[in-house]
């Protein structure tokens, strides 16, 4: 894909605002300091500006992309305001991705004008926020909010670019051609990283054998060919994107539940938003141990021990995340092999009828609760 496809939220505008616009930037601004704060700490490097946005609106885990400065802030910046309805809506991450290229394409930019960037995006985020609440109090439609939402993105983007002048943005547009063939790269590593390792997780987490597995991948890999096509569609509408990659999601589910079973989906999207029907907070590990011991029979023992095996598998995971960095490829491979450790210790623990009945479940044989929660665990050392 060209680099000019790559950020087609940007909306760049490159004629300068009227003078009663250009009073208004050099005025004082009233905003929440917090939240500019929290924007200034997003210094992403060009990968992470690549996908930030669609990972966000997809409802990803950003961990996987960002340092822990850069998830915590943005965990802090999307605990705003907004609702529900309108899903993430309120954060406008077309001018949070401008304001990361202004930083790399005018390195010597003033500091005080970057602190006013800052205050305009955080300004504009609450009045979005406004938008929608005020929008759906009103009865509008998704289309009406959203065409609201981008006259607020283009005034936003407007006011910006009179900050950094035409000279500026022409900074920014030689920037991003520079980096283009770098940029495509580092595109398709991230893609094939966010589909392993989310079929890693999702297979540690919920149990999915090699066909679901293989299915689950089989659909990851489906959304990233329709991201692509959106970002087509949409390179000149922030707004038409958020609301296609809303529409994405719902189709997504879709195939999930026929990769996976409505009940295995209902408890990933439990898991991802830390909720169970209680409102209680879930434990992924003891999950995959409840759920493993219905199928095969575990003893106490073999459950203390699957659960000592997920705890250290999902420690390592943390700490493969923070080693590898951006290395995309060898983070990958690091939790493949991960993976392939784990399965072996599991293997270790089970009785021979059991890894029989294991090996059948990961190759797709058996359903949940087909296995008759056989017993015959080992007892002893």
């Amino acid at each position: 894909m060209k680099a000019r496809l790559l950020f087609p939220i940007l909306g760049l505008m490159l004629l300068v605002s009227a003078c009663s616009e250009q009073s208004q930037v050099n005025e004082p601004i009233s905003t929440a300091p917090g939240a500019a704060a929290k924007i200034a700490q997003l210094n992403l490097t060009m990968d992470q500006t690549a996908f930030v946005d669609e990972m966000y609106y997809m409802e990803e885990d950003m961990s996987v992309l960002l340092g822990p400065t850069s998830y915590d802030a943005l965990r802090d910046i999307a605990a705003g305001p907004g609702d529900r309805r309108d899903v993430r809506g309120f954060v406008d991450m077309a001018a949070i991705v401008y304001y990361n290229l202004i930083l790399k394409a005018i390195p010597d930019l003033d500091p005080s004008l970057l602190e006013q960037i800052r205050n305009l995006i955080a300004n504009s985020n609450e009045t979005r926020a406004k938008i929608i609440a005020d929008g759906l109090a009103a009865g509008k439609t998704r289309e009406e909010i959203a065409a609201e939402l981008l006259a607020e993105h283009d005034k936003l983007m407007g006011l910006i670019n009179e900050i950094i002048t035409p000279e500026g943005v022409a900074a920014i547009e030689a920037y991003k051609l520079k980096l283009q063939e770098e940029r495509e790269r580092l595109r398709q590593e991230m893609i094939a990283l966010r589909i392993d390792r989310e079929v890693l997780i999702m297979t540690q987490q919920l149990g999915l054998n090699e066909q679901q597995a293989a299915d689950v991948r089989a659909a990851l890999v489906w959304q990233q060919e329709q991201i692509a096509a959106l970002r087509l569609q949409f390179k000149d509408n922030p707004e038409g994107f958020r609301a296609a990659l809303q529409e994405l999601l719902a189709q997504m589910e879709q195939r999930m539940i026929a990769a996976m079973g409505e009940e295995l989906w209902q408890q990933w999207k439990d898991l991802r938003s830390g909720r169970t029907g209680g409102g209680d907070t879930r434990d992924p590990i003891l999950e995959q141990v409840k759920h493993m011991t219905e199928l095969l029979g575990l003893d106490a023992r073999q459950q203390a021990e699957l659960t000592k095996i997920l705890t250290d598998q999902q420690n390592q995971i943390k700490a493969l995340v923070q080693k590898y960095g951006s290395d995309r490829r060898g983070l990958a491979q690091a939790l493949k092999e991960l993976q392939n450790r784990t399965n072996e210790a599991i293997k270790g623990l089970l009785t021979p009828e059991q890894l029989e009945l294991w090996l059948k479940y990961q190759r797709g044989g058996i359903r949940p609760g087909e296995g008759g929660g056989m017993g015959g665990g080992r007892t002893g050392g």
